[in-house]
């Protein structure tokens, strides 16, 4: 039988979606505002994602040879319909990177005083912030008196709030021990408490590791001030600027360990892929306003109904446009790239002889890997039992024909 399906569909569909909005209201936004060519690509992709625009492939199940014809995906990271899929196959290749030992869950944010800088200054600045709050993790971790050796540790950027507005700041899920310098052997945590680290004591050497990172890049010429920033082009703004930066407290906050890397990869599959908005999220759109559901953490977060323009719903969106090639998901200490293939491969070695569950938690662990790579197959609608293979050899076109002369 054949069954042609212009988009796979969830049950529930919003009658408005961020495509609808941003093929609706460019024009509009676009009469006061300007937008750069990677902006302009990205937007391309999400209002052309699933549709003819983008082509068509088939599927074939290898059981009882159903046949499924779907429009492409744009795989556009900032997709709000493309995350899905990507996110199950990013934590499935995340299984044999984590070790049964607690991990930690560590926010790093930003003063909103830093916003119009990181907007003009994205990649640079974006990347100075993984480097301090990396560095900062690493050398509480080689502290004898915390750790005394090298963690693993995961970060994933994120640069908005519930309302759309600016809001930059870093998860890092942390190991809950370390391979010792000398790589002889697995040193557990010595306390059972909420924090791996002293937050405070964290805070103040993350602001001293980024200033330091910021001021260097001002005084080699490596931050633009366009617009409204040019009076920080005078020295004597520019230090009236770190001053006030440097007296401000800059928030992180921690939670309570995990209890398994089971957990962890639950919770870090919300953040990983996550996008600025999603489609469920929007309720309704007219000339006047557009309507979507958030969260308000000021108020226990109880959710509320956000009402913005057109034009400034498609300005908030823009500023969570990553820099084009731009890494948000980044693996640090022992998980680091170059470091991976054989700390990960050593730590566990020297975790089995400290650890006498070792065994057990590694099983819990594969159970739940199992589980996810489930998750990442799909099933034929029409027998459940085989699963749909792309075919390569089967055009568009071929069953276009055969459709017509059904």
């Amino acid at each position: 039988m054949l069954n042609i399906l212009n988009q796979q569909q969830p049950k529930v569909r919003n009658s408005v979606e961020l495509a609808d909005i941003l093929r609706e209201y460019l024009s509009v936004f676009l009469q006061t505002h300007k937008v750069h060519s990677h902006q302009f690509k990205v937007i391309n992709s999400i209002v052309n994602c699933r549709t003819s625009r983008l082509g068509a492939h088939v599927d074939v199940c290898d059981h009882c040879h159903h046949l499924e014809i779907s429009y492409n995906s744009c795989r556009d990271r900032h997709c709000p319909k493309c995350h899905g899929s990507k996110q199950a196959k990013w934590l499935a290749n995340q299984i044999g990177q984590l070790l049964p030992v607690p991990y930690f869950h560590v926010v790093f944010t930003l003063p909103h005083l830093l916003n119009d800088l990181f907007i003009c200054n994205q990649k640079r600045l974006y990347n100075h912030f993984f480097k301090a709050a990396s560095a900062t993790l690493n050398q509480f971790a080689a502290d004898p008196k915390y750790l005394g050796g090298k963690i693993g540790h995961i970060g994933i950027l994120h640069t908005w709030g519930q309302n759309l507005g600016y809001h930059v700041h870093l998860h890092f899920i942390v190991s809950g021990g370390a391979l010792s310098a000398d790589k002889t052997k697995w040193i557990q945590r010595r306390h059972s408490g909420k924090y791996l680290f002293p937050i405070k004591a964290m805070q103040a050497v993350f602001k001293g590791k980024f200033m330091e990172l910021l001021i260097k890049d001002r005084a080699q010429g490596k931050l633009i001030y366009p617009g409204d920033l040019a009076c920080m082009k005078h020295p004597v703004y520019f230090a009236d600027f770190v001053d006030k930066l440097y007296k401000l407290e800059w928030v992180m906050y921690a939670k309570k360990p995990f209890a398994g890397p089971d957990q962890v990869l639950k919770y870090i599959g919300r953040y990983t892929h996550r996008v600025a908005i999603s489609n469920h999220r929007i309720i309704s759109a007219n000339d006047d306003e557009i309507c979507f559901t958030y969260k308000d953490y000021r108020d226990n977060g109880k959710r509320k109904v956000m009402r913005l323009t057109p034009v400034e719903f498609i300005r908030r969106y823009l500023q969570h446009i990553l820099p084009c090639r731009f890494v948000k998901i980044r693996h640090g200490g022992f998980l680091a790239g170059g470091y991976k293939k054989n700390l990960l491969a050593l730590a566990a070695e020297l975790l089995k002889k400290v650890n006498s569950h070792y065994k057990i938690a590694k099983a819990k662990l594969d159970a739940v890997g199992e589980a996810i790579m489930k998750e990442c197959i799909v099933f034929c609608p029409s027998c459940s039992i085989g699963q749909l293979r792309y075919q390569k050899e089967m055009t568009l076109q071929m069953f276009e024909f055969m459709e017509g002369i059904k």
